[in-house]
């Protein structure tokens, strides 16, 4: 806590060093500090973004990169917490538990990690769609690949028209 409210009076803690460079890596180091995700519920990073153009930017390109591909992961693991564990057949029902919530948490941490930081990049339909579309295509993908089951052309149909209605959410009008 103590670090937090140094990073909140940092041009004032700042100040009082001797050497230019010291002030200059103090206010990187807390720059960095500030703009950590897991702290965005006790600072206010919109007026230190305002000041630096750059680093919105740069924040936003590296969010709609990653929190895509965060909930992609997500996707996968909940899939195979879902159904994967169907191939093993001589599992009991409590080891396929144990295994599927081992492998839900992970998902759980990503998926909440990623729809809280990608909030003001993607709008939670947005979010939604991108994971549960995801978990949809991982799903099909795990049923055809580790369990070795066919597809009929009605579901290939229903999984086009999943992809059409995920592709009218993500585009806003």
């Amino acid at each position: 806590m103590s670090f937090l409210l140094i990073c909140v009076d940092r041009p004032h803690l700042a100040a009082k060093t001797s050497s230019p460079g010291l002030k200059n890596r103090f206010a990187r180091a807390a720059d960095a500090f500030w703009l950590h995700p897991a702290f965005s519920g006790f600072v206010n990073h919109d007026s230190e973004l305002r000041r630096d153009p750059k680093m919105v930017l740069h924040l936003t390109s590296m969010k709609i990169v990653l929190v895509p591909l965060m909930l992609l992961m997500a996707g996968l693991l909940m899939s195979f917490a879902w159904i994967g564990h169907l191939r093993f057949r001589s599992w009991s029902f409590l080891l396929a538990l144990v295994v599927s919530w081992f492998m839900v948490l992970p998902e759980y941490l990503l998926n909440v990690f990623s729809v809280r930081w990608g909030r003001d990049v993607f709008s939670g339909a947005q979010m939604a769609a991108m994971h549960l579309g995801s978990g949809v295509l991982f799903v099909t993908l795990i049923a055809k690949l580790h369990l070795g089951e066919s597809l009929s052309w009605s579901q290939y149909g229903g999984f086009a028209l999943m992809a059409v209605a995920i592709a009218l959410i993500m585009v806003k009008f």
